[in-house]
C-alpha cells in the first residue's frame, strides 16, 4: 500500500509540475508598419508573464543591426531601421520560472522612404505606406441610459473600417458585442442597468491591413441620460481628468509577506471602477512581471522570488474612459515574515533620512557620494543638481547601495545632492539636507610613482570612442578614435552609479579593446576609460 501512495504522489507531483510549467512560444508573428518605425506584433501565449524580443538585420542587409530586449505587452515598434531594407525577428515566452523556445525567426522588408509597398511578415503586404491603419483614439461614451450607449471614435486616415468590441465587465451579466461599422460611432443596446461595460476599437484598412485594438474604456449603466455625456471628450483617455476625478491611487502598502508572495493594496479613489496594477523584479532578482485589473483595492501577488525585491504601483479607471496617471513605484522585499513591512506603520523611527552625506574622490568630471546606511532600507534615492555658476546639471537614481559616483560633472563646477531613504511597505523618508561640493578646476599631479600628468601639469583631452554593438549581448569592442599612448582603466557602472566591472593597464595601443560582460544582467550601464589625466564616458545597453 506504502508503494502504491507513493506512486500516485510521484505522477500527481509530475503532472502538476507538467502544466505549471507549460510555457508555449506565440505564434501569430507579425510586422506592420507605421509612421514612427515598424510595430511587431504576436499572439498572447498560455502563461505567459512577460516577451523576449529579438531582431536582426538579414539577406544582403549592409546595416549591422541587432537588438534584444524584455517587452511586457504582444507588440513593440521598432524604430532606427533602414528603408527599403530586409530584416527578421523571434519572440520567446517569458512564464514563472521558465522561458518557451525562441519562435522561427519572421522576415519582414521596411518601406521605401516616402511611402509604397514593403512587406509584413504574415500577410500584411501591399498597399502600405507609412502611417496606415493607426489605433483609434479619441474613444468617447455618451447618451447613457439603463440600457443603451453611443460610443465614438476619431477617424483614422486611411481606415475603410471599424471592428467594435463591447464586453461585460465584473458583476455584470453576461454581454458580448462585435460590428463591424464604416462610421465612427455606434449605439450599443440591451444593456443591463447600472452594469458595468468596456469596450474597444480598431481599424481596418486596404490590403488586409488592420491596426491593433485601442486600450479599453469602460462606462457604467443606468447613471442618466446625459450625466456622463459632455464631460468625457476631448482625449478622454488622458489622466486626470477635471474637478479631480480619476485621481492617482494614494496610501499603498505591502502585508502579509511570506518567501513567495504579498498582499498589495491602496486607498480607494472616488468615482474608480478598475485599478491597473503593475509589479516588478527590482535590482538583483530573477525576472518577474504582473499586471492585472481589479475592482478591489487589494490585490495578493504570488511566484515571488524568495529574499528578491520588487516594486509595484497602481493607477485607478474611472467612467467615460478616464485613467489616472500611476502612482510612485513602492518598493519591497519578499521574504520578510514580521510585520516591518506591513502597511500604514511609520512608527519607531522607521526610514529615517540618511546622514553623514560626503563627496569624495572628487576629480575635474567625477565624485563618489556616499552616506551611512538606515536600518530597514531596501534602496536610496538620490538627486544631484548644479549650483550657482554652474552648466546645468541633473540626475537621479534609485539604488541599494550607499554610494554613487557621477560622472560627466563641469571642470570647476558647483554642485549639491540630497538623498532619501525607502523602507518596506512602500514607507519613505524625508530627502537629507543637501551637501554642497565643487569639482576641481584640474587635474591633480598623481603621487611618486604613479601613471601620471606631464611634469607641466598640463591637461590634455582624451581621445573620443564609441562602444559596439550597441545593444550587445556577451561582448563589447571600445573602439579609441586615436590609438591610446598610456594603459588605460576601464570600469563599467549599472544605471545606479555601481562599479560592476573594472579593468586596469589595457593596451590601446592598437586603438581597440575587447570587453566580456557575458556576466553582468541585461541593462543600461556606463563605460569610462581613463588614462591617468583625463576620462571619458559612453552608455551601452546589455540585452539578452
Amino acid at each position: 500500500m506504502t508503494r502504491i501512495l507513493t506512486t500516485i504522489l510521484v505522477l500527481a507531483l509530475a503532472v502538476t509540475g507538467l502544466f505549471a510549467n507549460e510555457c508555449d512560444a506565440p505564434t501569430g508573428l507579425q510586422a506592420q508598419h507605421t509612421n514612427d518605425g515598424v510595430l511587431l506584433s504576436w499572439n498572447t501565449a498560455n502563461n505567459a508573464l512577460s516577451y523576449w524580443l529579438k531582431v536582426e538585420n538579414a539577406n544582403n542587409n549592409p546595416q549591422l543591426f541587432e537588438i534584444e530586449i524584455p517587452v511586457n505587452a504582444t507588440s513593440h515598434l521598432v524604430t532606427g531601421l533602414n528603408a527599403n531594407a530586409s530584416y527578421k525577428f523571434k519572440v520567446r515566452t517569458v512564464c514563472s520560472g521558465d522561458k518557451s523556445d525562441w519562435t522561427a525567426y519572421v522576415p519582414f522588408q521596411t518601406a521605401i522612404a516616402g511611402g509604397g509597398g514593403g512587406t509584413g511578415g504574415g500577410g500584411n503586404t501591399g498597399g502600405g505606406g507609412t502611417g496606415v491603419c493607426a489605433i483609434p483614439e479619441g474613444l468617447v461614451v455618451s447618451n447613457i441610459t439603463g440600457t443603451e450607449a453611443t460610443l465614438t471614435w476619431n477617424a483614422v486616415a486611411g481606415a475603410q473600417q471599424y471592428e467594435v468590441e463591447v464586453e461585460d465587465n465584473e458583476n455584470t451579466p453576461l454581454f458580448a458585442f462585435n460590428t463591424l461599422t464604416s462610421e465612427t460611432t455606434v449605439t450599443v443596446t440591451g444593456l443591463s442597468p447600472n452594469g458595468q461595460y468596456q469596450f474597444k476599437v480598431k481599424s481596418k484598412c486596404g490590403g488586409g491591413l488592420s491596426s491593433d485594438y485601442s486600450a479599453w474604456v469602460f462606462f457604467n449603466t443606468g447613471t442618466g441620460t446625459g450625466g456622463n455625456t459632455g464631460g468625457n471628450t476631448g482625449g478622454g483617455n488622458t489622466g486626470g481628468g477635471t474637478g479631480g476625478a480619476c485621481g492617482i491611487p494614494a496610501g499603498l502598502s505591502v502585508s502579509d509577506l511570506t518567501g513567495t508572495s504579498a498582499v498589495l493594496s491602496w486607498s480607494p479613489v472616488a468615482g474608480a471602477l478598475k485599478y491597473e496594477v503593475e509589479v516588478e523584479d527590482d535590482e538583483n532578482t530573477p525576472l518577474f512581471a504582473f499586471n492585472a485589473i481589479t475592482s478591489d483595492t487589494t490585490i495578493a501577488v504570488i511566484g515571488l522570488a524568495p529574499g528578491g525585491s520588487y516594486q509595484f504601483k497602481v493607477k485607478s479607471k474611472c467612467d467615460g474612459g478616464l485613467s489616472s496617471d500611476y502612482s510612485g513605484w513602492v518598493f519591497f522585499g519578499a521574504g520578510a515574515t514580521g510585520g516591518g513591512n506591513t502597511g500604514g506603520g511609520g512608527t519607531g523611527g522607521a526610514c529615517e533620512k540618511p546622514a553623514n552625506l560626503q563627496a569624495l574622490q572628487i576629480t575635474t568630471t567625477s565624485a563618489m557620494l556616499t552616506w551611512s546606511p538606515v536600518a530597514g532600507a531596501l534602496k536610496y534615492e538620490i538627486e544631484v543638481e548644479d549650483d550657482e555658476n554652474t552648466i546645468a546639471f541633473s540626475f537621479n537614481a534609485l539604488t541599494a547601495d550607499t554610494a554613487v559616483l557621477i560622472i560627466g560633472l563641469t571642470p570647476g563646477g558647483n554642485y549639491q545632492f540630497k538623498v532619501k531613504s525607502k523602507c518596506g511597505g512602500g514607507m519613505s523618508s524625508d530627502y537629507s539636507d543637501w551637501n554642497f561640493f565643487s569639482t576641481a578646476t584640474q587635474l591633480v599631479a598623481p603621487a611618486t610613482g604613479s601613471a601620471g600628468l606631464p611634469s607641466n601639469g598640463a591637461v590634455h583631452a582624451m581621445s573620443a570612442f564609441r562602444v559596439f554593438p550597441n545593444p550587445a549581448t556577451s561582448e563589447v569592442a571600445v573602439q579609441l578614435d586615436e590609438p591610446a599612448t598610456a594603459p588605460l582603466s576601464v570600469t563599467v557602472m549599472n544605471a545606479q552609479g555601481r562599479q560592476m566591472m573594472r579593468y586596469n593597464g589595457l593596451d590601446g595601443t592598437g586603438g581597440r579593446i575587447d570587453l566580456s560582460v557575458s556576466n553582468l544582467d541585461s541593462g543600461l550601464y556606463v563605460v569610462v576609460i581613463s588614462d591617468g589625466q583625463s576620462m571619458k564616458s559612453q552608455q551601452v545597453l546589455i540585452a539578452r
